[in-house]
C-alpha cells in the first residue's frame, strides 16, 4: 500500500492526530464491490424467505381450501349415489312384488335390477374417489408441500449463511480502510524507529 502522507520526525502531536495516511483507494473500490455483493445476497435471502412463506401458504391453502372443497364435492357425490341406490333398491323390491303378481314382465324386473347394479357401481366409484382423495392424494400433496417447505428452509439457511459471510468480508474491508490512517496514541513527539 502506498504511503500518501507522513508527519516529519520531531513534529509535536496531540492524541488522535494523524501520523500516517496510506492509500486506501483500492480498498475503497473493493468495499463498493463488496457492498454490492452484500446487497445482492440480502436480496437472495429475502427471496428465499418469500419462497418459504409461499410454500407454507400453499400447504395451508391445500389443507384448508382445495382439499376440503374436493372432499365436500366427493362426499356430495357419495350422498347422491347412496340416494340413487336406495331408490333403485326400492324400485327393485317393488318390481319383484309386481312381477310376483304378474303385473310387469321379467324384462321390467331385469331393468330394475340393472338400475340397482348401476347405482351400486356409481356408489362404489364415488366412495373410491373419496377414499383416494383422503388417503392417497392428500398424502402425495402433503409430501410435495413438505418437501417444498424443507427445500425452502434449507435455501433460507444457506442464503443467510452466505449473507453473514459477505457482511463479515465487508466489515473486514472497513477495518482495513480504518487502519489506513494511523493516529497518535497519545500526546508527544513523532519518533520513527529505524
Amino acid at each position: 500500500i502506498t504511503i500518501l502522507e507522513v508527519l516529519p520526525e520531531g513534529t509535536p502531536v496531540k492524541e488522535g492526530d494523524v501520523l500516517v495516511k496510506l492509500d486506501s483507494s483500492a480498498l475503497e473500490l473493493e468495499r463498493v464491490t463488496q457492498q454490492i455483493k452484500v446487497t445482492s445476497q440480502k436480496s437472495l435471502w429475502e427471496q428465499a424467505q418469500n419462497t418459504l412463506k409461499a410454500a407454507e401458504q400453499a400447504r395451508t391453502e391445500y389443507l384448508e381450501g382445495t382439499f376440503k372443497n374436493d372432499e365436500n364435492l366427493y362426499m356430495g357425490e357419495v350422498f347422491v349415489a347412496e340416494q340413487a341406490r336406495r331408490t333403485a333398491e326400492t324400485g327393485l323390491a317393488s318390481a319383484r312384488r309386481l312381477k310376483a303378481r304378474n303385473i310387469i314382465t321379467a324384462l321390467q324386473e331385469e331393468s330394475a335390477q340393472y338400475a340397482l347394479d348401476k347405482a351400486n357401481n356409481d356408489l362404489n366409484a364415488a366412495q373410491n374417489k373419496l377414499h383416494v382423495l383422503r388417503v392417497l392424494t392428500k398424502e402425495k400433496m402433503l409430501t410435495q408441500f413438505n418437501s417444498d417447505i424443507n427445500t425452502a428452509k434449507s435455501k433460507v439457511d444457506a442464503e443467510k449463511g452466505n449473507l453473514e459471510l459477505e457482511e463479515k468480508k465487508l466489515l473486514e474491508i472497513d477495518d482495513q480502510i480504518k487502519k489506513c490512517i494511523i493516529r497518535a496514541p497519545n500526546d508527544g513527539q513523532v519518533v520513527y524507529c529505524n
